[in-house]
């Protein structure tokens, strides 16, 4: 019964008012910059006539949103999409002979880099929202824990609870959020953590809600479990130090639209 009411509350955050209308499940987090020598255009060409596209229609996503870093951070683009997949184990069966197809057929242009890649699955829903947020929120933000090697036995809430501002000081900001994690591979009680919110307000207003403890800035990210295996150098890296269960890092984003929209469309 605990983990059907569980499902419950998860379903009833599905149609909660935030990331595009509601928080989904499951979310794939691709953290790029533009390959070197590659032009803005084709970068933009292939992600929002192809690689999207193909995606959508394949039924590997629902949907997806992309931002672009408006506050510091090591990449430029942050590209959410969305899924119901219930686990890492059921999204990679599904996800990877589709991309690994794709690429055989040309379709996965070498336009960028993917420092990092994550699936992170739902935890909880801090704000469910109200109608006068727009599918894409103006300014969104994340918040991770450190994701270089969670601490064993520290979960999402945990984190949360020493990492991040109280829920009402961040309620009236952040009309919409919600709470994301994964374990990484071979931590099964270890939590990279992520937090998400939707806000109206311009980021440099957003600034001062946010301790000065916080860094602003990509956390530390680790090893990933990427859509398409990693090469088997990666795996034998040394293991990082234990992160600080209270650490968090910060940045802001702002929504790309589809080029050549007009009122935008995302």
């Amino acid at each position: 019964m605990a983990a059907q009411a569980v499902l419950g509350e998860i379903d009833a955050a599905e149609a909660a008012v935030g990331l595009g209308g509601r928080f989904p499940r499951c979310l794939f987090a691709a953290l790029s910059n533009i390959a070197p020598g590659v032009d803005f255009e084709r970068f933009q060409r292939w992600y929002f006539d192809l690689h999207r596209p193909d995606s959508l229609e394949l039924g590997l996503f629902t949907r997806s949103l992309r931002f672009e870093a408006a506050s510091p951070s090591k990449v430029r683009w942050l590209t959410l999409w969305e899924a119901s997949y219930p686990d890492l184990d059921a999204a990679l069966a599904k996800i990877r002979p589709a991309a690994l197809a794709l690429r055989e057929q040309g379709r996965v242009w070498p336009v960028q880099e993917v420092p990092f890649s994550q699936f992170v699955f739902l935890e909880g829903v801090e704000a469910a929202g109200s109608p006068s947020i727009a599918a894409a929120p103006p300014t969104l933000t994340t918040a991770f824990g450190d994701w270089r090697a969670p601490l064993a036995g520290v979960g999402h809430a945990s984190w949360r609870a020493q990492a991040l501002p109280p829920r009402d000081a961040l309620a009236a900001a952040y009309p919409a959020s919600a709470g994301y994690a994964a374990a990484p591979d071979g931590a099964p009680t270890a939590r990279r953590s992520l937090w998400l919110g939707s806000s109206a307000r311009h980021p440099r207003e957003l600034e001062a809600l946010w301790p000065a403890r916080v860094e602003r800035s990509l956390p530390p990210l680790g090893v990933p479990t990427p859509i398409f295996p990693r090469s088997d150098g990666a795996a034998g890296e040394p293991a990082p130090p234990p992160c600080a269960p209270d650490a968090a890092w910060v940045v802001h984003w702002r929504p790309v639209p589809s080029p050549g929209t007009s009122p935008p469309r995302y």
